[in-house]
């Protein structure tokens, strides 16, 4: 049985849709809990935080210690100092944002405390679980290492090749969270041989050589890739260290070499960096993606028993002379072992293998030349009352609000992907009117609400470069940037679908 209490108050505001504020308690009545409250307990907090309460908490929080083998001498590492890593001992490890080791201690995963042992060997809460002996600790030292070095900014300093911060979601599987952890070095997760190893988008030399006499059967062999995997420019989002961790536009890429190859047409692949928090790296993981899909060369076909040295990822030279190949850089994407017979029936075992071009160009960085200026964000002010909404300032684009002549934005299906076009359109200014030419932006989501802009400084229109983002913040990350408007693309084998024309004012 419930007991019902009426207990009277008094409403002092109500807004026009009937909704008021308060604080509720009954005072002088005792609980379950035997406690009471009593007159006035709340009179000091009101006065201290206001009618509007306490505010949303923001946090910035460092994560759980990692275990370092190179600071292991029992693992393959060395000790010395006071900083010695055990892996069954956790009051040893260290914070660290190095995706090397992030990675295996998901693969190790998370126990908690055995209450007889007093060892982390209880049950696993998470990660996947796996047992340390099938991690390969040569090969995270090493990959570690490889994301500590330093790399050069343009302004000076330098920065960490790559780093990794961000959450894991336990309601993603396990393959989801490796490869969002995995993106952070532009890398890979691989089980070969009982054992893990991981692998990061650096430049590896080419130490074993194969050639058409080490296979036992002919090859598969594509000298090009079709056009649907190619791409000759590339955006995306990281987590923005300088936006509170909040997802930000890279700075999109474009090779103007690449588009005249391929016929004038922008071809755009999409990047997804959750754990990238610097600008500048996502920069380098973004043109690295765009560099490995121009890459076209591949070929399958099955090894002999030399193949048991190789191993997926390896770098090799590898030589066909009835292709013309001669010693050409591919590294290992696939690598199986196999029991096959042959046209006597006789079995053995076969080692089946895909190797896919390489080269060092990839992972060229010249911060000089590769390295985009990224625009001050957008300075964010938090009205905390406003009870007049009209009084706030609008979002001034550019310097000047502006009104287009006439919306400009269609969206089709373009076959793979949606495209958006943008029609030759005039915009008046305060001082003049400006024209802007055509122009369009491929490999485009289906489905999809897409703010459209560019970046003019001066306003002087003409040829400018258009750019599709999902977040509308983004359109007004800069003075100079140009919002052109709003649209949503078609389904996939849809007609087209028209957009909304934009100005000074985010609709």
């Amino acid at each position: 049985m419930t007991d019902i209490l009426n207990a009277g108050f008094e409403v002092k505001s109500v807004n026009d849709k009937g909704v008021f504020e308060g604080y509720a308690s009954v005072f002088s009545n005792l609980d379950e809990g035997r406690d009471m409250v009593a007159p006035g307990a709340f009179k000091r907090s009101i006065r201290e935080r206001g009618p509007d309460g306490i505010k949303n908490p923001v946090c910035t929080i460092k994560g759980r210690k990692l275990y370092d083998p190179r600071k292991d001498g029992t693992n393959g590492g060395s000790d010395g100092g006071s900083s010695n890593h055990r892996l069954a001992d956790h009051s040893t490890w260290e914070w660290s944002d190095n995706p090397a080791l992030c990675i295996a201690d998901y693969l190790v995963g998370i126990r908690v405390a055995n209450s007889l042992t007093t060892s982390y060997d209880g049950q696993i809460i998470a990660g996947v679980g796996v047992d340390s002996a099938r991690i390969d600790w040569a090969n995270i030292i090493a990959e570690a290492n490889f994301c500590d070095e330093s790399v050069d900014l343009n302004g000076g300093g330098s920065e960490k090749r790559y780093t990794c911060n961000g959450f894991i979601d336990p309601r993603r599987s396990h393959t989801e969270n490796l490869e969002a952890l995995a993106s952070s070095m532009g890398g890979v997760v691989v089980f070969q041989g009982g054992r893990w190893r991981i692998y990061a988008a650096v430049s590896r030399a080419a130490v074993k050589s194969r050639d058409e006499t080490h296979m036992l059967s002919g090859i598969e062999y594509r000298s090009k890739k079709s056009r649907s995997e190619k791409a000759n420019a590339v955006r995306g989002v990281y987590a923005d260290v300088s936006a509170e961790y909040q997802p930000r536009d890279i700075i999109p890429r474009i090779n103007s070499g690449y588009v005249t190859e391929d016929g004038g047409d922008e071809l755009w692949m999409d990047v997804n960096l959750p754990f990238t928090t610097s600008g500048v790296m996502a920069q380098r993981l973004a043109k690295i993606a765009l560099e490995r899909s121009r890459l076209d060369k591949m070929v399958s076909g099955s090894f002999g028993p030399i193949a048991l040295q190789d191993q997926a990822m390896d770098s090799i030279t590898f030589s066909y002379t009835p292709l013309g190949l001669t010693d050409q850089k591919m590294r290992v994407a696939d690598w199986r072992m196999q029991v096959a017979s042959d046209e006597n029936g006789n079995a053995g075992i076969v080692f089946p293998m895909t190797l896919i071009e390489e080269a060092d160009a990839i992972y060229a960085w010249d911060e000089t030349v590769d390295e985009q200026v990224i625009p001050a964000m957008a300075t964010v002010v938090r009205v905390e009352r406003c009870t007049n909404q009209t009084a706030l300032p609008p979002v001034n684009v550019a310097g000047a609000l502006t009104v287009v002549s006439s919306n400009p934005l269609t969206a089709t299906d373009n076959g793979a992907s949606a495209k958006i076009t943008i029609a030759s359109h005039t915009r008046h200014y305060g001082h003049a009117s400006v024209v802007y030419n055509s122009g369009a932006i491929t490999g485009l989501s289906f489905v999809t609400k897409y703010y459209v802009y560019s970046d003019d400084p001066g306003l002087k229109g003409g040829a400018v470069t258009y750019v599709a983002t999902t977040l509308k913040t983004n359109v007004a990350d800069d003075v100079n940037r140009i919002y052109v408007g709003e649209i949503t693309t078609p389904a996939n084998g849809g007609g087209g679908s028209g957009g909304g024309g934009g100005g000074g004012l985010l609709p």
